[in-house]
């Protein structure tokens, strides 16, 4: 089974945007990364995979991101509230065996999200848990780029993010819940 996990976390905090983004990208799990709605996006990939850049530019990299989204919201006069969804897209052997295939998968629906949100995402591969698990982290700037509105936490929301997903993976059994 598929999961899409909500995380379930206050994320209204000055620097819930900066962190939880460095958090994507500063795993020990992190293999692979990407963006839809900034205008320019920093290539993190090598940074945890050739140790080509150092932590300073990983740091003003995700500086950058953070920085992104915050326009958006500055743009808008909606700096309070929630910052950001934080979505995890977990998948079983059967459905997806390698990252690779999982950064194919979280490219696409991220440019379903992106239509209307900044989305960055990184493709993690292990966890605390499981060196094995599969999964990406999707970070969504809760104000849209294209109108301002909110990105509400709303079932009907996630229930689209569910279709999208079975769209893009027809024949994996699509679990959405929040965590």
């Amino acid at each position: 089974m598929a999961n899409i996990i909500i995380v379930n976390q206050d994320y209204q905090n000055e620097d819930a945007i900066y962190d939880t983004i460095n958090y994507v990208f500063g795993s020990e799990y992190y293999q692979y990364s990407g963006a839809v709605g900034l205008l320019w996006y920093p290539s993190l990939r090598q940074c945890q995979t050739d140790k080509v850049l150092g932590v300073n530019e990983i740091d003003s990299n995700v500086k950058y991101l953070a920085d992104s989204f915050r326009a958006i919201k500055t743009a808008y006069n909606k700096l309070d509230g929630q910052q950001v969804v934080h979505i995890v897209v977990g998948f079983e052997c059967k459905d997806i065996m390698n990252p690779t295939l999982a950064y194919i998968f979280a490219e696409r629906f991220a440019n379903y999200i992106g239509q209307r949100f900044q989305v960055i995402y990184g493709v993690h591969q292990g966890s605390d848990y499981s060196k094995y698990y599969l999964h990406v982290h999707f970070i969504i700037n809760t104000i849209s780029y294209v109108d301002g509105n909110r990105f509400y936490d709303r079932r009907g929301n996630y229930y689209d993010l569910g279709n999208a997903a079975k769209e893009i993976m027809p024949n994996a059994n699509w679990n959405v819940y929040k965590k």
